[in-house]
Order: C-alpha cells, then sequence, then structure tokens
C-alpha cells in the first residue's frame, strides 16, 4: 500500500472501522469538493460519477480511496490487465473521432486497425502481441473496432454526428451541510457526445458512456429513488449525472454551443445512454431513468446531490463498512477491513 500524504489520520482496528469524522476530516471534505484552478487554468476538484457510486457502495471506502487516498501497488505485468484493455478502446476511439468523424473524413477498416494500432504502441511500447493473451487481446480488439464502426455506419447511414469526445462538463452547487454552505463542483468526463437526425428531421443530442463490460437495458432502467440507495444502478448513475449536466449548462446558458458551430436550445431533446462493447447488437442503451423535462431533471437531480452530500458532511455518520459483502469481492480495500 502506499499513501498520497505525509500526514493522515490513524486507520482503526478492522474489528471497529467506525472512522468519524473530525474537523479535520470535513476540512478534507470541504477541500476535495470545491472549484479550483491548477497551475495550467485547469478546473479541478469536485464530485465525480466514481466517487458518488464509491460513497453509496461503502461509505469506508470512499474514505480510503478519496480522503487519505489510500493505493494499491501497480503490479508489472506483461499482459494486459482490464483497465488497460479499456483505456486502450477508449482512446482509440478518441482518436477516430477527432482525427476523422468530427473533421467529416471517412473511417474505414483499414483506418480502424492502423489507429489501433498506433494507440497500442503508444501506450504499451513493445509489450509482445504476436504470443500468447496480448495477442488474444488484440484480435478480441480489433474485432470490436471493426463491429462498432460497421454498426455505427449500417444504422445512421449519416444521420448520427459526432460534437465532442472525451471532454469534462461540470458545474457548482452550493450545498447547505453541518459545516456550512460550502460549494461543490460537480463534474464528469463525457466520453462522446453526438448530435441525432431522425427521419423527420427532430435533432436529439446523445449523451454516450463507453462501457468494455456487458451492460444491459436493465443496468439503465432505475427508479428515481433508487438513485440514493441501490448499489447496482452504479452505472446509470453515471448516466444520470451527465444528463444533469448537460441540462444544466443549456438552462444556465440558454444553449449549447459545439465547435462546428451549431447551437441547441433549451427544448432540444436530451438522451444518456451507453455503448455495451460485449453486447454491441443492442446498439445505444438509453437511460430509462425520468425525471420530467430539463428544468425538472436539473431541479430533482440538485435535490439528491444536495441530500448525499449534506450525508457525507454529516458528523454523526461515521464512515463504516458496508453491510453488503457483495460489494466487497473486487475492493481493493478488503484486506484492510478484514472482509
Amino acid at each position: 500500500m502506499r499513501f498520497g500524504a505525509a500526514e493522515r489520520e490513524a486507520v482503526p482496528p478492522a474489528e471497529t472501522m467506525l472512522i468519524p469524522k473530525t474537523e479535520t476530516v470535513l476540512a478534507q471534505l470541504r477541500d476535495l469538493l470545491a472549484p479550483r484552478t491548477d497551475s495550467r487554468g485547469q478546473e479541478r476538484g469536485g464530485l465525480y460519477p466514481t466517487h458518488l457510486n464509491n460513497f453509496l457502495s461503502c461509505s469506508l471506502r470512499y474514505y480510503f480511496s478519496r480522503v487519505i487516498r489510500i493505493e494499491e501497488e501497480e503490479e508489472v505485468d506483461e499482459t494486459l490487465g482490464s483497465n488497460e484493455f479499456g483505456s486502450w478502446l477508449h482512446s482509440t476511439l478518441e482518436r477516430l473521432d477527432q482525427e476523422y468523424r468530427m473533421k467529416g473524413k471517412p473511417v474505414d477498416a483499414e483506418t480502424v486497425k492502423a489507429v489501433l494500432k498506433e494507440e497500442y504502441h503508444t501506450q504499451f511500447g513493445n509489450r509482445v502481441i504476436e504470443s500468447g493473451m496480448n495477442l488474444i487481446f488484440y484480435r478480441i480488439a480489433e474485432d470490436l473496432m471493426l463491429r462498432f464502426n460497421q454498426l455505427q455506419e449500417e444504422r445512421y447511414n449519416g444521420s448520427l454526428e459526432v460534437l465532442q469526445t472525451e471532454e469534462e462538463w461540470s458545474t457548482v452547487l452550493q450545498v447547505p451541510t453541518a459545516f456550512g454552505i460550502i460549494p461543490v463542483r460537480v463534474a464528469g468526463k463525457i466520453d462522446r457526445v453526438e448530435k441525432l437526425t431522425g427521419p423527420d428531421g427532430q435533432v436529439t443530442i446523445r449523451v454516450a458512456d463507453y462501457k468494455t463490460g456487458k451492460v444491459e437495458a436493465k443496468d439503465a432502467s432505475p427508479k428515481p429513488e433508487a438513485l440514493l440507495t441501490d448499489t447496482k444502478y452504479d452505472k446509470a448513475r453515471q448516466l444520470w449525472l451527465y444528463q444533469y449536466l448537460v441540462f444544466k449548462r443549456m438552462l444556465d446558458q440558454g444553449q449549447l454551443r459545439f465547435a462546428n458551430g451549431w447551437e441547441a436550445g433549451p427544448e432540444t431533446a436530451v438522451l444518456a445512454g451507453f455503448y455495451s462493447f460485449r453486447n454491441l447488437g443492442a446498439g445505444f442503451i438509453e437511460n430509462q431513468l425520468s425525471l420530467g423535462d430539463a428544468r425538472a431533471y436539473v431541479e430533482q437531480t440538485e435535490a439528491h446531490l444536495r441530500q448525499l452530500i449534506a450525508d457525507l458532511f454529516d458528523p454523526e455518520k461515521p464512515f463504516q463498512k458496508t453491510e453488503d459483502r457483495a460489494v466487497c469481492q473486487w475492493c481493493d480495500y478488503k484486506k484492510i477491513c478484514g472482509r
């Protein structure tokens, strides 16, 4: 294990594992969630979908990962891991969008293969791909990228335009807490924003998130009351926040303006969904969460977020282990907890 800061409060024994929210901890939380600008002028800090999911699934995991920043030591392995595989596909898709689709250039099979190969060597250097598991992973990746490109062409035939890729969206929410009213930056990096034009000419903005694992329609069909309670909707929670960020900017600015010059007013439909690379046949798996029109969606989302952030800052609610042991199965910190 390694720690992200020199001075941290001691971790209690595994049998108790209740971390009190002291003034020091609350101050750390405030600093973590507040908007700030780094030396390069980039916005930093805040609450992201991954952080939100960590807190809701196990508040102790949030404490370990965000407050005292315990990280697992990285293992050196010549075989691609699942995170590396996903990152490789994401970077390939990003380049294909930015360098080809957003410039109106065609994307054929040879282009897909070439960019995929370039990204492999950029990210993994000279790792062997001529044999073993890496060769299998490489062939799987190539097949997935080619199928995705083919399905996009067959299903949309020019009606789908990529507006933006791998961009961070954010807003600042004022939240009453036991620590006082604090500004919280809510942010998320959206894989792709699309413009879909229907046969009748109606335009829809689609907010897309790539998943290298399998996602089904049931994973994107939560009820509003499940957003802050049910851990199995972690993926849908991502879409919820992404769609909120798009609606929020649309309402705050009166419109959305993209790099190609296209403008979308607040009456424009916005949908969020997944592209699942282990379920490509399902196409765009739409978020079925219903919170009304743009204004109602923003109002309800902000009410939910204020409630959650107030709980995070509640000194009467210590960080503690989840009671759902299924959550612990793939947790980096289960050895600390004795799980």
